[in-house]
């Protein structure tokens, strides 16, 4: 099981508790981080700089969960973090949503080929400097 002392959203009390989320710590595994993402209705219902925040902050989760492990990324969670990561650039939060939820995808569940770390596979290091240059872009 991955468990990892990780930043995620925290639904705020409220009438409709699934519109928002905001920072707390917890120590989460991959189902507990997928459950405490927004339910689709409510994700899609929110305004898009608060989808964005949704997704640049599950991305940062599922890091901060490998980092935690001391452990590089394989080539599916790179591949589909990177992905996630692009998809955040291109202001499709919902596609980013769906890549980083697929980085979680455990081994057994994967494609049938295997995913091991190559040379070209993104670094930890690489895909946490993608966020935050991802970050950085201002919208309008």
């Amino acid at each position: 099981m991955n468990v990892a002392c990780v930043q995620l959203g925290s639904r705020a009390p409220s009438s409709n508790r699934d519109t928002l989320l905001f920072i707390f710590w917890e120590c989460m595994d991959r189902d507990a981080m997928l459950k405490a993402l927004p339910v689709w209705a409510a994700f899609q219902s929110m305004h898009r700089p608060q989808q964005r925040k949704v997704a640049e902050d599950f991305i940062e989760v599922i890091l901060t969960a490998v980092e935690s492990d001391e452990r590089e990324l394989d080539e599916w969670e790179a591949s589909n973090l990177m992905y996630a990561c692009g998809a955040v650039a291109a202001d499709m939060y919902s596609l980013a949503r769906v890549a980083a939820e697929k980085a979680l995808t455990i081994p057994a569940q994967r494609a049938p080929h295997a995913w091991p770390q190559t040379e070209s596979t993104p670094t930890l290091a690489q895909v946490l400097a993608a966020l935050e240059a991802v970050r950085t872009i201002e919208r309008q």
